[in-house]
């Protein structure tokens, strides 16, 4: 199996989760529509695997995130990523694992990307009071590859080393080792709006050019790309020693993990 294609869908909400970095912010929602109308907006795509992430977290409330997993496979029979910050309950773990032994009956894979950017300086962008704690998130990443659902860690945006200590990302990856079958990374990318929220000087920054790859169908306006070149090739080489594969992008990951997991 190779994966090309992909779509991107999620909830119209706003997410609850407002991470300053976040570049949805922008993106105008005029109508709010049901879980149905939002899987049925993708009937005319060609894909080989629907990403539960692009306006919103749509695991924010996992009920509804489950929900969308559940009928888009229903309909579709494809595979399935979720990138979410969030964490399930029992109940909820439950109700996901039926979902993967379903899919995998049927030869289709179910992926969990759980994003963190740091560990005590995640403060700087997320949300601390209304996001599960890194080492919380990495926790439940683990129960979930125990359980064979592939399993990736997206430390991304990647922050520079002043505003996130290279320290604080050895701990993750060291954390997460065991938890998560890839790691995957990208640059923090940054408009007047988000450098506002995240209280940071234009000068204080260095620029880089970008790819907008997994930045479809959310991308509200032009953005720039930081540059944390030496902070990805430090990260490089912490996964190296650690022997977890890093990726950039996340389809070279997916097909990666379907090869060898």
């Amino acid at each position: 199996m190779n994966i090309q294609k992909r779509v991107l869908i999620s909830v119209d909400d706003f997410c609850p989760f407002q991470c300053k970095h976040c570049y949805t912010y922008q993106i105008e929602r005029d109508v709010k529509r049901t879980i149905d109308q939002i899987v049925a907006s993708i009937a005319n795509e060609k894909f080989d695997i629907v990403y539960i992430s692009q306006r919103s977290d749509s695991f924010a409330d996992p009920a509804v995130g489950l929900e969308l997993c559940e009928k888009v496979f229903q309909r579709y029979k494809c595979n399935i990523l979720i990138i979410t910050r969030n964490i399930l309950d029992n109940n909820q773990y439950q109700r996901l694992l039926e979902l993967n032994k379903i899919m995998t009956a049927q030869n289709k894979m179910l992926f969990w990307a759980c994003s963190v950017i740091g560990m005590e300086s995640a403060n700087v962008s997320e949300n601390t009071h209304l996001i599960p704690k890194t080492t919380e998130r990495i926790k439940f990443l683990s129960k979930l590859k125990t359980s064979n659902i592939r399993t990736m860690l997206l430390i991304r945006p990647l922050f520079p080393s002043f505003i996130i200590p290279n320290s604080e990302i050895e701990k993750i990856v060291e954390l997460a080792a065991n938890s998560a079958h890839c790691i995957i990374t990208g640059p923090l990318m940054v408009n007047d709006k988000i450098l506002m929220r995240l209280n940071i000087g234009e000068k204080t920054l260095k620029y880089c050019n970008g790819d907008t790859e997994y930045l479809q169908g959310a991308l509200a306006e032009s953005m720039k790309y930081v540059d944390v070149s030496d902070e990805i090739a430090h990260l490089d080489k912490i996964c190296n020693k650690l022997k977890v594969p890093l990726f950039k992008h996340s389809m070279p990951a997916i097909n990666f993990l379907l090869g060898n997991t």
